[in-house]
């Protein structure tokens, strides 16, 4: 006991030295840190040149209508990085381009009326919704071109101008059925409809190649009558006969073109793979696909 007290009389002044030491430094410890927490840091020179730039850029957005552009700026320099005067200036602007922006909620409808949402939605060529939600899209305000597609139906457009601070205006489409059969049917209608009746070019160059091979069988004829007068034809006379010969040569020409003129268009027109035609009582005439021939089968 007497061996302790000595030690404590003699180590006091040490330890109570040191304990003032201690007490000396959390103080300072704790009001350093007390100071750093009250201070926020200083922005670093490329954040400051970033806000700067999308405080312009947010500015000359919203001189030319381009909201949506201006809105992404605002975001940037709002941002707490930014200093002070700039983050107050663009969180000021973005309350007034958002209630400048105009909103739009797209809808569709099916023939029968009923909503429909399993639509495609293309803004300017741009695809902007997969299905329909009912929640609203921005938009810049100007003319749009709005495009639905849904499978099965035909595509519907619609063209709208959008107005600054327009808000959830519906654009709103009916569908209707996409008309896959109709050109088949009209095919088959026509041809039904003229395949029971000789087209009017086909008996227009068939009369001409009748009167051509008439006039060239009556001009030829005439021409042989004149030629009893050989051996002792006269020069007159061997000239007419020469002249009636190259008529009738000229008209049995145009008789063969007429006639393969009929038998063009009889054949190219729109007709079933095989058609039986009425051509006069008692005769009919039969075209067929098979073998790329005709048949002409009459009953009498």
């Amino acid at each position: 006991m007497h061996v302790a007290s000595m030690l404590v009389l003699e180590r006091g002044p040490y330890l109570l030295s040191v304990f003032f030491f201690v007490v000396v430094s959390l103080s300072f410890t704790t009001e350093a840190a007390a100071d750093g927490s009250s201070a926020s840091p200083a922005a670093p020179a490329s954040s400051k040149r970033a806000c700067i730039d999308a405080s312009e850029r947010a500015q000359r957005a919203r001189k030319t209508g381009e909201l949506r552009a201006a809105a992404d700026a605002l975001l940037v320099c709002s941002a707490p990085a930014c200093p002070t005067m700039i983050r107050e200036d663009c969180s000021s602007w973005m309350s007034d381009v958002r209630a400048a922006m105009p909103t739009v909620v797209f809808g569709a409808r099916d023939a029968e009326g009923h909503d429909v949402v399993d639509v495609r939605v293309f803004v300017d060529g741009e695809r902007t919704a997969e299905t329909l939600d009912g929640k609203p899209v921005t938009l810049d305000p100007g003319p749009h071109a709005f495009r639905f597609e849904r499978n099965g139906v035909r595509t519907t457009t619609e063209q709208a101008v959008i107005r600054e601070g327009e808000k959830n205006r519906a654009i709103t489409v009916t569908f209707r059925p996409a008309a896959r059969s109709e050109p088949v049917a009209v095919a088959a209608s026509s041809a039904s409809s003229n395949g029971g009746r000789i087209p009017t070019a086909t008996w227009t160059f068939g009369a001409v190649s009748v009167l051509a091979f008439g006039g060239a069988l009556a001009v030829d004829l005439s021409a042989f009558g004149d030629a009893t007068c050989k051996p002792h034809c006269s020069d007159a006379q061997v000239s007419s006969i020469k002249t009636k010969t190259y008529a009738a040569g000229a008209l049995a020409g145009v008789g063969v073109l007429s006639l393969a003129l009929a038998a063009y268009v009889f054949f190219t027109r729109p007709t079933s793979s095989s058609a039986a035609l009425s051509v006069l009582p008692g005769l009919e005439l039969r075209a067929s696909a098979h073998g790329g021939g005709a048949e002409l089968r009459g009953a009498f």
